[in-house]
């Protein structure tokens, strides 16, 4: 997202959070005075004062349970759905925590208390939460908005959320000046090449940020947090702000994961080199100059699989628009066909990772003859920082099967869904892939 949009968001989220803590609070007082209440014009038993405890403590929770969320997108609160749902599953949460501890500790309240207790909370928490909706729609709508579209009542429709609405098509989009808009919006958009990313890049760059819009009832593939919005899905391209946390969780990760693997992997590698050695002679190893984090060429380490006599260079082996043919078996060293094989030639990559050069997981190590401008524009490399990893989406989405170009897409796809647990899953699926041999054999 752009610095203005994540600044602002980020404000909002903050006052929501402060604001979260206020009402629980209020909620717990407001319900010990409306008990009290009910206790003076009935004479309900367990409704009386003994139970200031009790709703000090139902505050305490209503906290917990309310002031530390944080929906996937602040358009969330726009739509209505997501967080009314939230606030139900989260009232019977509350009175079933309020039922253990009055049975678990025989407090004196009853099922009278229960009841009532169920009915204001979820009366209180959707009024407040109706109020801060209010609020939260009147400063978002304070972005000006682009939508590129052919339907024009669409923003009849997005005029109720946003001050500042305009509208044009895809025709107008490289000559209009994006500069007075905060968000650019794609409606029913289905044109998502490799020019359409670095399109995207280039706007993200300017500091505007991008989305999508559809009438669809999901979207699949594409980038960013989808929310819904109404009768319409709406997606934001998801915010690089958090570029130190994704790199430090990365480092830990792969200082982690080689930590753990170090007692099975040095004796494999040293007893692989002294095979090598003594089967191919010197070199055992060869490198490859490489792009790595922000444009920072490197040198990226493999076993060497081809005869220095056979006269083909490894630079030759990738890259391009066009992957190159692969060597033929007599031009392979003796275990140079099984290296490959089951990809153990990429072993001595745990170096680069080591070293810090290279992640275990991200962007595919582009060689230098490969990038371009556009890529420089759109790739996480230049973008986010982020490091080239050893495995990837490429790598286990076809490796050589796949068209070259399609590999920046993957990439990007890579960038805008990552998370820890996604790391996790490419690296099992690396597994599989290095199994069935796709690309590889």
């Amino acid at each position: 997202m752009s610095a203005k949009i994540e600044n602002q968001i980020s404000l909002i989220e903050s006052k929501i959070f402060f604001y979260n803590v206020l009402i629980s609070f209020v909620a717990g007082l407001s319900q010990h005075f409306l008990l009290e209440k009910i206790f003076s014009l009935t004479n309900w038993a367990f409704l009386g004062n003994s139970n200031i405890s009790l709703s000090i403590f139902t505050s305490l929770v209503c906290c917990a349970l309310f002031g530390g969320k944080k929906f996937k997108s602040i358009f969330l609160f726009m739509s209505g759905l997501e967080h009314y749902t939230f606030i139900v599953k989260r009232i019977f949460l509350l009175i079933s925590i309020l039922i253990f501890l009055i049975f678990a500790f025989s407090l004196p309240a009853g099922r009278n208390f229960i009841l009532v207790s169920f009915l204001w909370q979820t009366i209180f928490w959707l009024i407040a939460r109706k109020i801060l909706s209010k609020w939260v729609r009147v400063e978002v709508s304070k972005l000006k908005v682009f939508i590129i579209t052919s339907n024009f009542f669409v923003s009849e429709y997005f005029e109720k959320n946003f001050n500042t609405v305009e509208v044009g098509t895809a025709k107008c989009i490289e000559d209009l000046s994006f500069g007075s808009f905060d968000l650019i919006l794609f409606h029913n958009f289905t044109r998502l090449d490799l020019d359409h990313f670095v399109l995207i890049a280039k706007l993200q760059r300017s500091g505007i940020t991008s989305g999508y819009i559809s009438n669809e009832i999901k979207l699949q593939g594409w980038s960013g947090i989808q929310v819904l919005v109404g009768p319409h899905l709406m997606m934001i391209n998801s915010s690089y702000s958090n570029a130190l946390f994704v790199l430090t969780w990365k480092r830990l990760f792969d200082l982690t994961c080689i930590a753990l693997a170090f007692l099975f992997v040095l004796p494999l590698f040293f007893l692989l080199s002294i095979i090598l050695y003594f089967l191919n002679g010197k070199p055992v190893f060869y490198s490859q100059e490489r792009v790595g984090q922000n444009g920072k060429k490197f040198n990226i380490f493999k076993f060497r699989t081809i005869k220095l006599s056979s006269g083909i260079g490894h630079k030759a082996l990738d890259g391009g628009s066009v992957w190159a043919k692969k060597p033929q078996p007599e031009e392979l060293v003796l275990m140079g066909r099984w290296l490959r094989r089951w990809s153990i030639d990429e072993l001595p990559q745990l170096l680069n990772v080591i070293l810090g050069e290279m992640s275990l997981v991200g962007p595919r190590p582009r060689l230098v003859t490969e990038t371009n401008e556009a890529y420089e524009i759109a790739s996480p490399i230049f973008t986010m920082g982020l490091k080239p990893g050893i495995t990837g989406l490429w790598q286990i989405s076809g490796r050589n099967e796949i068209d070259p170009n399609f590999a920046l897409a993957l990439d990007k796809y890579y960038l805008d869904h990552w998370n820890p647990i996604f790391d996790f899953q490419i690296i099992i699926k690396t597994i599989s892939a290095i199994r069935n041999g796709i690309g590889a054999k």
